[in-house]
């Protein structure tokens, strides 16, 4: 201890002409304002800034210096024989140079600082750190950042004095490490990964920080007077060091990326209209998940999807689609995967979409994909990878489409504040012409429309907010045909068609709930009451037979229940479950019903964590995936 002190004091010692200088800098800082013509606050300013950035200066370039000159000069001009001769330890002279550096560089760039806080300048950290967090500890980060610089620069000094063809080297092992970190980190997108691409990043960094400094000590230890033993030692110790920082981070990014369904903690579904694919959303191993799984088989893939309707599956569940890329990266790729094929992999399509997508609906087959981003509605040939047509759509704070057949595209618009008279369009884009036709706007009291389209497109039904008034529209020019129901503050109302046409609306309140049935034209046809005061309505397992999701009314706890609309009756499947698909669809995609009978329509979601079937009659019900419980 007392060589490793002796070796602090002589190195400040020496050096502390520095603080003066940093004293008078300061100083004649503050006339910095006044040769400007600057007064009051913009004065305050100007001298904060200048006085900031006058502490920066000293203290890294002091660092620089320090490390560059002092330390690696010593070794390649032999005086560094006067300390091991004293005798000093490695650990003392290394040590004592980096804490007489660190010294030097903190209390030089205080002296230049401190004149601009004394007389009133404003200075703001925030110019420097962007993060918050960052900016409270911003003296440790500081002293870190000085004893980064002064071991970085000795070990850049120590390669380059050398004059060794290693250094050669060495420069080739800096290039390989800065791009196989990017390479690392880009496994682990921020909007996708927060948590383990910090960890990823800030344990890189701490890495390679505790890799200089046992570079320079291994170094100073092994080279001593030696400049070529020290560079030696100086280029082993930290490349290895690096290396194995770099292959621990990409394992842990593997790790990540290998994430499969049961990693989940709990999940979102959205099962495919007809076909055993599903796509599941939530959390697996601190990273946000989207996978295509197949309920069937078990096979799954995984999505790197952004956008609120991605991944998209088509109709016949042949076909997904995804919009691949992180914020801030336009444009986005759009990926196709086909679903048919055990073989098959993602795709690229050299499609490409401008920030995230508000609508992004795959047609019946998936042979066409309509998305909507900053640059209007574009319809692609996803096969082909070429865009057919491109148009201008409306302004709208509420958009949801469809594809009424492969040339033809409908959307439903909605403008206006939710409080105030809104409108409602209908509007068409045709492939072959590569125009959009718009259809009369009529005026709501209140947006947005609750909206579900029957199968061909050519009904519609809509529940104002919220929720009073359920209509019955055409499904081509909204043209109001049939008033269902009327009034019902309190009541929370879903609709949705059945196979042969009829019209169910599911009516939840306070009171009780149950199920209203209309016919094709919209009159009554009765009401059947169920248990429970929330319903979650899914597909018709069988003409006339509905899974159904009827809950306490906190929100969360589910049971789901076959009702038969036939005979009235109503029998209980599963505890604390809810059905996975619904009958009026998910999303922006309001005809996105499952298709009657299929297998969305026997899924069900249990305990949060389990995707699993009702089989047959609902006598029974199997586990078909069960992921990690729900956090």
């Amino acid at each position: 201890m007392n060589g490793f002190t002796a070796v602090v004091r002589r190195e400040i010692g020496i050096r502390r002409t520095v603080f003066a200088a940093a004293a008078v800098a300061g100083i004649a800082a503050l006339g910095a304002p006044l040769a400007h013509g600057l007064r009051g606050p913009a004065a305050d300013d100007a001298t904060g800034a200048v006085g900031l950035l006058l502490a920066v200066a000293f203290a890294f370039g002091l660092s620089i210096a320090l490390g560059a000159w002092s330390a690696a000069s010593a070794i390649a001009s032999r005086r560094i024989a006067f300390d091991f001769g004293r005798p000093l330890s490695a650990p003392a002279i290394w040590g004592g140079r980096l804490v007489a550096a660190t010294v030097l560089a903190a209390i030089s760039a205080a002296l230049a600082l401190l004149p601009a806080v004394a007389t009133g300048g404003r200075v703001s950290l925030g110019d420097l750190v962007v993060d918050a967090d960052l900016g409270r500890r911003w003296p440790l980060l500081a002293v870190v950042a000085i004893v980064t610089t002064f071991a970085a620069a000795h070990a850049v000094s120590v390669m380059l004095q050398s004059r060794s063809a290693l250094a050669a080297a060495d420069a080739a092992f800096a290039a390989a490490a800065a791009l196989g970190f990017f390479a690392v980190a880009s496994r682990l997108p921020s909007y996708l990964a927060p948590a383990p691409h910090a960890r990823v990043v800030w344990g890189f960094a701490a890495a390679c920080v505790a890799a200089l400094l046992a570079a320079g000590l291994a170094g100073t230890a092994h080279g001593r007077t030696d400049i070529r033993a020290a560079h030696r030692a100086t280029s082993l110790v930290l490349w290895a060091c690096v290396g194995t920082a770099l292959a621990v981070a990409a394992g842990y990014a593997s790790w990540i990326g290998r994430a499969s369904p049961p990693d989940l903690h709990g999940f979102w579904a959205t099962p495919a209209a007809a076909g055993p694919w599903v796509a599941l959303d939530g959390q697996a191993r601190e990273a946000r998940a989207r996978f295509l799984y197949d309920a069937a088989s078990g096979r799954f893939v995984r999505a790197y999807a952004v956008g609120p309707s991605s991944p998209a599956i088509s109709r016949d569940g042949r076909v997904a689609a995804w919009v691949e890329g992180g914020f801030g990266e336009d444009p986005h790729e759009i990926v196709r995967l086909s679903l048919g094929s055990p073989e098959s992999v993602p795709t690229r399509t050299r499609l490409f979409v401008e920030g995230q997508p508000w609508l992004f609906v795959l047609s019946p087959d998936g042979a066409r994909l309509a998305v909507l981003d900053a640059n209007g509605l574009s319809i692609h040939d996803l096969a082909a990878g070429r865009t057919l047509v491109s148009v201008r759509t409306p302004p709208a704070d509420d958009v949801r489409g469809f594809f009424v057949e492969p040339e033809r595209f409908r959307m439903y618009l909605q403008k206006g504040a939710r409080t105030s008279p809104a409108t409602f369009e209908v509007a068409e884009v045709d492939v072959r012409a590569k125009r959009l036709r718009r259809g009369e706007a009529r005026e709501l009291p209140r947006a947005p429309l609750y909206l579900v389209v029957d199968a061909p497109g050519e009904r519609a039904v809509t529940v104002d907010n919220p929720g009073k008034r359920v209509q019955l529209l055409d499904g081509a020019t909204g043209a109001v045909r049939a008033t269902l129901i009327e009034g019902g503050s309190d009541s929370i109302r879903s609709p949705g068609f059945l196979a042969n046409g009829r019209i169910v609306v599911a009516e939840s309140s306070t009171g009780g709930s149950k199920l209203r049935l209309f016919d094709a034209s919209g009159a009554a046809e009765g009401e059947l009451p169920l248990p429970g005061r929330t319903l979650i309505v899914g597909g018709e397992i069988s003409p006339g037979r509905l899974l159904v999701g009827v809950g306490a009314g906190d929100g969360t706890s589910y049971s789901v229940q076959i009702v038969d609309l036939g005979a009235g009756t109503v029998r209980k499947v599963a505890d604390e479950a809810y059905p996975a698909a619904r009958l009026g669809g998910f999303g922006l995609v309001p005809n996105a019903a499952p298709a009657p009978g299929g297998d969305a329509t026997r899924l069900i979601i249990r305990h949060g964590n389990e995707l699993a079937r009702v089989e047959g009659d609902g006598g029974t019900v199997r586990v078909l995936l069960r992921t990690r419980p729900v956090r």
